[in-house]
């Protein structure tokens, strides 16, 4: 009789209207598990949703462990319908039945990959640590990319301690589809949670980490992000401070290039150039304003290193503001001015070279500026100031290093129209720097009948010249 009423309430299931099929899956409810077990699990696969959906309910209220494996198996179904319905019923099942069944399938060697990515949407649900751990161990010991960034945009849903800290670890991941979904779900959490850790993680020496974390920062761009990076920026540790300048330089809006600018004074020398560089590039009128306000500071350093750094933007206006301090310069400061011109490179720039290259007490610096100039015109240059008595040993030094034909082209012309003193300088440049080349342009001194002084000075050079040549 028992068998009979049953088999009842299924056709009234199967074939009933809505009222009849609802009084008949709240009578079936009352029946042993064991007993409707299997018409729920065909019930599953009906072409009706709500027979579906109400056995899945039913499954996920009366079942057991027993119906996991066979629920994650439906949920591999090429029906969208089944594997609904089947992720329902695991749903309804209590997670501390479930939890330890997918950690053994977890575990299991006979699982396949798209079962463990079934696996993964079911965890998906829980939002336990439990289940976190199960997703942790899922990437541990499975090595498919496939399932590797599913399980990662699954931990991105999350935001307990665990899933957060591994979505880190994730960042060095060796596929690139996995560190970018890990950064995707960074990016979607509270930045709150994840501000911490963001800034410990720009010490970290493994280049995937910090430049996913760099990535996320800009990407965010906010107060919050330029707080943080302005607390960074003061850190003890040079790998963090030279991130928070990447992240400060490529958000790049006032704020942010303001904190850049103060740390052209910085003791750190490597911080120094990384920060000119960054506003060297940035061709922000900003900038500009920021490095001449600069310029008036007492800091001798500060200033410069406002100066190299006009120099790396290489701007009309900054060759204007350069042109004006010059005037008004002397000493380092004077030289630091002349290198950013020669880095310009200009001919605007080489002609404030060529007109404010005599600084005393800084010959050798001045001359390692002209060599970096234009062959022809440093070279033209550095034999105009063989006549300044400090300039002279260095301008020789200097000359060496250039293309030797040229340079005793250049000390003729001044043998023949330059003023006994500049000729009288020309003749011991020429001693001095050491070749046969330059033997017979001093004969020609000797018969020409120049200055007493000149003669002697050529007669001199050359038989140094002629001793060494023996």
């Amino acid at each position: 009789m028992a068998d009979e009423v049953i088999q009842q309430v299924y056709n009234d299931i199967l074939n009933g209207g809505t009222v009849e099929r609802q009084r008949a899956f709240d009578k079936l409810i009352e029946y042993p598990f064991e007993d409707i077990r299997e018409f729920l699990f065909d019930g599953l696969r009906n072409n009706h949703h709500r027979i579906r959906s109400s056995c899945a309910r039913i499954l996920g209220q009366k079942g057991d462990e027993t119906v996991i494996f066979p629920l994650l198996q439906a949920m591999s179904d090429d029906s969208w319908a089944i594997r609904t319905s089947a992720r329902e019923a695991l749903q309804h099942l209590p997670e501390a039945t479930v939890l330890p069944a997918l950690e053994g399938l977890v575990a299991s060697q006979g699982a396949n990959i798209p079962m463990l990515k079934t696996l993964t949407a079911v965890l998906s649900g829980y939002e336990s640590r439990e289940a976190s751990s199960i997703l942790v161990k899922l990437i541990q010991q499975r090595e498919d990319p496939v399932l590797i960034e599913a399980v990662t945009h699954a931990l991105g849903k999350r935001t307990d301690d665990l899933s957060i800290t591994y979505l880190f670890h994730l960042l060095a991941h060796t596929q690139w589809n996995v560190r970018k979904t890990a950064v995707k779900a960074l990016s979607e959490l509270p930045f709150e949670r994840i501000a911490d850790r963001l800034k410990r993680e720009l010490a970290n020496p493994n280049r995937f980490i910090h430049m996913s974390v760099i990535e996320m920062l800009i990407s965010r761009g906010d107060d919050a992000v330029i707080d943080l990076m302005a607390d960074a920026v003061s850190s003890n540790n040079d790998l963090t401070r030279t991130n928070a300048l990447n992240v400060l330089a490529g958000i790049g809006n006032d704020e942010t290039y303001s904190l850049i600018v103060s740390l052209l004074g910085d003791p750190n020398p490597q911080i120094v150039t990384q920060a000119v560089d960054i506003l060297g590039k940035s061709q922000s009128g900003v900038v500009h304003r920021l490095l001449v306000r600069c310029l008036k500071s007492s800091n001798e350093s500060l200033r410069q290193n406002a100066v190299k750094t006009l120099g790396t933007m290489g701007s009309d206006d900054a060759i204007a503001v350069l042109d004006q301090m010059i005037r008004n310069e002397s000493g380092a400061m004077k030289v630091a001015i002349l290198r950013s011109l020669a880095q310009i490179g200009n001919r605007r720039c080489i002609r404030l070279i060529v007109q404010n290259c005599s600084i005393p007490g800084y010959a050798d610096e001045v001359a390692d500026i002209l060599r970096k100039l234009d062959p022809d015109l440093a070279i033209q240059q550095m034999t105009n100031m063989l006549d300044e008595k400090e300039l002279f040993e260095a301008s020789v030094k200097a000359l060496r290093e250039q293309d030797r034909l040229k340079v005793f082209r250049a000390l003729s012309s001044k043998l023949g129209s330059g003023t006994p003193v500049q000729q009288e300088k020309a003749v011991e440049a020429m001693g001095l720097l050491g070749t046969r080349e330059a033997i017979p342009y001093l004969e020609k001194v000797v018969e020409g009948g120049f200055h007493k002084n000149v003669n002697a000075a050529a007669a001199t050079a050359l038989q140094l010249l002629r001793k060494t040549s023996e």
